[in-house]
């Protein structure tokens, strides 16, 4: 019985799969473009992926159109 009481004391001291995940968690950042998460610090060729993918260059595209109807609307009222 003792054996099994101590076995249990070391099994409950051990940190949970929750508490290694958290320690384990990337931190993140949000592209200020497409609002996608991207790991930070992350390697020079995956964040050049990132800026040269289609969801990225989409965003861009459509958040300059945007701008530029914006001044159109302030220039022509």
């Amino acid at each position: 019985m003792e054996g099994l009481n101590a076995e249990k004391t070391v099994l409950l001291q051990r940190p949970t799969d929750k508490v290694l995940a958290m320690a384990q968690e990337k931190k993140m950042a949000l592209c200020e473009v497409c609002g996608s998460f991207l790991v930070a610090n992350d390697a020079v060729e995956r964040t050049q992926s990132h800026v040269t993918g289609k969801q990225h260059v989409g965003y861009g595209l459509v958040r300059d159109f945007i701008a530029e109807q914006k001044v159109s609307l302030r220039t022509n009222t």
